[in-house]
C-alpha cells in the first residue's frame, strides 16, 4: 500500500480540502509502513496535508497521564513538550509537524495544524472545560475521522462533547479523584484536579443506526481496517437526542462498569444496587492501581 493509495481511500471516504478534521486513529490497524517508524509518521503528516490543503485543519488528541489523588505519588509535569500517550498519530504531530499548535490542557490537550489551529488551541487549556476543542470542531462544521478504530469500544468524539454540554462529565463517580500538574504561563508549577470525566464508550456503537439514518456517517476501508467519517454537527445532534431521551441505549454490556451502571443519570435508583453489589470489586481495582 502506497501513500497515494491511502490518500485515494480517504478521499473516497469523504475527506476533502478545507475540512476541519478531528482524527482518532490506530495506525497499526491501517497497516501503512514506509522504511522506518519515523518516516512512516512523517508520511502521515504529509498525507493529511495533501488531503486538507492550506485551508484545512487537522485536530489530533495528544493526551497526558493523570494520577490518583492522595494516594499516588508522581513527578510528572505537563508542558507543551510532554510526550503523549495517545498513540502514533499524536507522536507524528508532536515530533514531525512544524507549525502544529498544542493546547495547554494538562490531561486532554489536542494538537492542531492548519487554518483554524489558533482558534482551536486558544480554547484548549486548564481554564476551559475539558472537551472545549471538541466543541470548537463541531462549531466549525468539522468531521471526525475514526481511522482504523470502528469497533465496539471506540465512538465519535461528539459523545464526550454532548456529555459535557449536558453536565454529565462533572457527575461521573471518578470526578475529582484524579490529578496532575502543569506549568502555567509564568512557569509556575500548578496542580490540576480532574473534575470532568467522560468515561466508558463501549456502548455508543449502538447509536450507529441513528447516524446512518441521518446520513451522518460513511464507512469504508482504509488500508487493512474499517474506518468511518462522521459529520460532527449531525452526530452531536443525534447523540444529544439519545442522551436526553434514551441514555440507556449507550450503556455497555459489562454490568460491572461504573461509568455505565454506577451513574444516577443513566440508571436512577438502580445505581444504588450497583454500588451494593460492586463495592468490594471496585475497592480491589483501586488497590491494584495503587500497588501495581
Amino acid at each position: 500500500m502506497s501513500k497515494s493509495q491511502v490518500i485515494e481511500q480517504l478521499q473516497a471516504l469523504g475527506v476533502n480540502k478545507g475540512d476541519t478534521l478531528f482524527v482518532a486513529a490506530d495506525l497499526m490497524k491501517v497497516g501503512y509502513f514506509n522504511r522506518s517508524i519515523d518516516q512512516t509518521l512523517k508520511d502521515w503528516v504529509d498525507i493529511f496535508q495533501e488531503l486538507l490543503g492550506d485551508t484545512g485543519t487537522i485536530v489530533v488528541p495528544t493526551y497526558s497521564p493523570q494520577f490518583l489523588r492522595f494516594f499516588q505519588k508522581y513527578d510528572f509535569v505537563f508542558t507543551a513538550d510532554t510526550a503523549s500517550d495517545s498513540g502514533s498519530l499524536a507522536k507524528a504531530y508532536l515530533n514531525f509537524s512544524p507549525g502544529a499548535l498544542r493546547g495547554r490542557h494538562p490531561t486532554n490537550s489536542c494538537t492542531s495544524k492548519g487554518f483554524h489551529s489558533e482558534k482551536i488551541a486558544a480554547s484548549d487549556g486548564p481554564e476551559f472545560p475539558k472537551y472545549s476543542p471538541y466543541a470548537k470542531v463541531v462549531e466549525l462544521g468539522g468531521k471526525n475521522l475514526m481511522l482504523g478504530i470502528v469497533d465496539e469500544r471506540n465512538c465519535p468524539f461528539t459523545y464526550h462533547h454532548v456529555q459535557e454540554s449536558l453536565g454529565h462529565t462533572k457527575t461521573h463517580p471518578f470526578s475529582r479523584l484524579f490529578e496532575t500538574s502543569y506549568l502555567d504561563a509564568s512557569g509556575e508549577k500548578k496542580k490540576y484536579i480532574v473534575k470532568e470525566v467522560g468515561g466508558c464508550t463501549g456502548g455508543v456503537h449502538k447509536a450507529w443506526g441513528y447516524h446512518l439514518a441521518k446520513e451522518a456517517v460513511k464507512f469504508g476501508k482504509v488500508g487493512r481496517s474499517l474506518s468511518a467519517l462522521v459529520d460532527a454537527k449531525k452526530s452531536a445532534e443525534i447523540l444529544y437526542k439519545v442522551m436526553t431521551e434514551n441514555p440507556h441505549l449507550i450503556k455497555c454490556d459489562n454490568r460491572s462498569c461504573i461509568s455505565c451502571y454506577g451513574r444516577f443519570r443513566y440508571n436512577g435508583a438502580g445505581a444504588i444496587w450497583f454500588y451494593a453489589r460492586e463495592f468490594p470489586i471496585l475497592l480491589g481495582k483501586v488497590l491494584r492501581r495503587l500497588f501495581k
